[in-house]
């Protein structure tokens, strides 16, 4: 149960609510972090990189169309649909993009990859290759707006991110 907010207690539920959200919360992100730096480059990362060396690290990490190859016009069609999707999504909504497609939160090492297939109606979905970072899109949509609102139907549906062996195909 929650502390009634009283004149006498005021300061006291700030800061605990501060300490929580500026200290607690934090940590356990920092602690992740660090579980993935080497102890030979510890000091470095936590002595040497200032915030605005570790914000353009961030930064370089974000998604890109870099690298993307000729595309057929219906193939880029769909891409530029799947290109605009990306940056309109919320903070918790890429967080979901990224793990529906890489089965990861974070951005993988490897890159995502866009093939393309010809589903349609019922069967039309995007389809995400985790092992590969692959993601499967249909060349079947008409709109921006169908696409989005289809792809973000599946980021919501927790069925998405669970492993159906029954459907499982190997390549």
């Amino acid at each position: 149960m929650g502390a009634v907010i009283r004149e006498d207690n005021t300061s006291r539920i700030v800061a605990n609510l501060a300490r929580q959200e500026l200290c607690l919360k934090p940590s356990c992100l920092c602690t992740l972090m660090k579980s993935g730096i080497p102890k030979k480059h510890m000091q470095a990362f936590w002595e040497t990189l200032s915030s605005t060396e570790i914000n353009d690290l961030y930064k370089a990490l974000l998604p890109t169309n870099s690298g993307v190859q000729d595309l057929r016009p219906q193939e880029d069609a769909i891409f530029y649909y799947l290109r605009d999707f990306i940056p309109g999504l919320r903070e918790d909504e890429l967080s979901l993009f990224l793990r529906f497609v890489t089965g990861q939160d974070i951005l993988p090492q490897l890159p995502i990859r866009v093939m393309f297939n010809r589903l349609e109606g019922i069967f039309r979905r995007p389809i995400a290759h985790t092992c590969s970072n692959l993601l499967e899109l249909s060349l079947c949509y008409e709109t921006i707006q169908q696409f989005s609102r289809e792809f973000k139907a599946i980021l919501c549906d927790p069925a998405s991110y669970v492993m159906d062996w029954s459907v499982a195909h190997y390549y």
